[in-house]
């Protein structure tokens, strides 16, 4: 079976020895760099079994050009960027890690805009450069309480952000 991790070029490079460990025995893995030659990446893609794609948009048209592929696979929640109906109409199996970090997400999300609105950076810069804590440095805090917060997205992450939101009375 020959497997390829489908990626963007910019990315940074890693080993993927994570996903050997999960390999069938015997098969082989490729990595695919897409620099946004569609010609090219078509090329790389075909005779490969399966794809992990991460943020690579795979459109009809490339699925088209797919000729053994059996799988996809998406190392995220969602698969927006894989023409999923497309990718079924033509026998290929479209697959998400589904709920994966939810918590975490949103917890990290509470946490810059904490670190945002109290001007933790700003601060933080300050005692690093002169060694002083100047509390009054930036009068134009404003508490969270009474703000109002916009969430692009209400799915499983957004629905937890607006939770957490809700107990800074937001």
């Amino acid at each position: 079976m020959k497997i390829g991790i489908v990626k963007m070029a910019a990315g940074k490079h890693r080993e993927p020895n994570v996903e050997r460990q999960f390999l069938p025995q015997g098969s082989e893995l490729f990595i695919v760099d897409f620099t946004g030659d569609r010609r090219k990446l078509v090329e790389d893609l075909r005779g490969l079994d399966a794809l992990l794609v991460s943020y690579v948009p795979i459109d009809a048209e490339i699925l088209d050009a797919l000729d053994i592929c059996q799988a996809i696979a998406v190392p995220a929640v969602g698969w927006n960027w894989i023409d999923a109906p497309a990718a079924w109409k033509k026998g290929i199996a479209v697959m998400a890690n589904g709920p994966y970090c939810t918590q975490e997400v949103a917890d990290h999300t509470l946490a810059l805009l904490l670190a945002l609105n109290r001007r933790l950076m700003d601060y933080h810069r300050g005692v690093q450069a002169d060694g002083l804590w100047k509390w009054d440095a930036f009068p134009d805090i404003r508490r969270l309480e009474g703000q109002t917060l916009g969430i692009l997205g209400f799915g499983a992450i957004g629905r937890a952000v607006a939770r957490r939101a809700q107990a800074f009375g937001i």
